[in-house]
């Protein structure tokens, strides 16, 4: 993965935008014509997956949208609960995304860029959006914060390496590192902190034709080993909470595909929708529920053969690991893209 320093850092919602061409992760910038309205573009379910919700917490989630007309851009961190209406969580003229709740379900880490410093940076924030604080300042971009099982540490990914090369860092979650630590020379894309070990998955994406996919980090020794049986593009991650599978989007040739993988690489599959005829763009960003019955996606596609159907909504759903519900449980106006999921736990 190689960041230029004149472009914008490049994030999860470009996947879709042109995941055939694709684009940059840490990219925040650049969209489609999609007037924001005051609720930032979403509207919420009148059926969301409230037992499921009730059970498990808070879904944080990113809604970007862009008014051509001005070039307005706006992109927030929301969370949904008891399927009710979301709430805004940030409300900033600078670009926010890929939140991360901390184990204990308190705080949301998150990374912010800003156009003034052109890059990005780690701050966390209660749950509610107050306390805010930021955690790195650097010039490089720093994106994709994730929380270690304890909370002390968060891992995240930097391009300070050298040819802006993105290498995966850690620091302290209470400010207290002078300098975040680099754990790794791996180029990465995307990355997930075990909930219940010193482990990292991470999604390797090399320069040149070395391979790619999901390996993991053990940062006791070092060592890692390849979780995907051969080379393929991967966007996003996310562990189950018992630490035994992941969750990834797989990047194909026409839309993305949201899957489950154990990590000795056996029963990788698709997650378990419900059954309705694959859109154009797919499913992505999948998030396991912290009891494991349920995954939260998105899924944004259309009915036609357009292969960028601007015009179709994002919906954010909640399927049961069992294949038996598959519910709305926010969507967003059609235009504005629904960015990164996470799922809060509760104690």
């Amino acid at each position: 993965m190689r960041i230029q320093p004149s472009k914008l850092p490049r994030w999860s919602w470009m996947r879709r935008w042109c995941s055939v061409a694709l684009a940059f992760l840490f990219s925040l910038v650049f969209g489609v014509a999609a007037p924001a309205d005051a609720s930032g573009g979403i509207r919420p379910s009148a059926h969301g997956a409230r037992a499921v919700l009730d059970r498990n917490g808070l879904i944080a989630y990113v809604a970007r949208s862009h008014d051509s007309a001005t070039d307005a851009r706006d992109q927030d961190v929301y969370a949904v609960s008891l399927g009710g209406e979301p709430m805004q969580l940030t409300d900033t003229p600078e670009l926010e995304g890929g939140p991360a709740w901390s184990p204990d379900g308190s705080k949301l880490a998150f990374h912010r860029w800003d156009d003034s410093e052109s890059s990005a940076d780690i701050y966390i924030m209660d749950a509610d959006g107050s306390d805010l604080r930021r955690l790195t300042d650097h010039p490089r971009n720093e994106v994709g914060p994730t929380w270690s099982p304890n909370g002390r540490k968060i891992a995240f990914i930097s391009d300070r390496g050298p040819n802006y090369a993105s290498r995966v860092f850690t620091i302290a979650s209470d400010g207290s590192d002078s300098r975040p630590r680099k754990v790794s020379n791996l180029e990465v894309r995307a990355l997930a902190w075990s909930p219940t070990d010193p482990v990292l998955a991470v999604a390797v994406d090399p320069a040149g034709e070395a391979r790619r996919g999901i390996r993991t980090l053990d940062l006791r020794t070092g060592r890692g080993r390849w979780v995907t049986p051969r080379s393929r593009t991967v966007w996003s991650l996310a562990w189950a909470p018992t630490g035994d599978a992941l969750t990834y989007t797989r990047s194909r040739r026409k839309g993305n595909e949201a899957r489950i993988i154990r990590l000795d690489g056996s029963r990788d599959r698709p997650v378990p929708t419900s059954g309705m005829a694959t859109p154009s763009w797919g499913t992505e960003i999948p998030t396991w529920a912290p009891d494991r019955r349920s995954i939260a996606y998105a899924i944004f596609g259309s009915d036609d053969d357009d292969p960028y159907p601007y015009d179709t909504p994002f919906e954010l759903r909640v399927a049961s690991m069992n294949g038996e519900r598959d519910d709305v449980v926010v969507t967003l106006e059609a235009g504005a893209f629904l960015v990164d999921i996470s799922w809060q736990l509760l104690r």
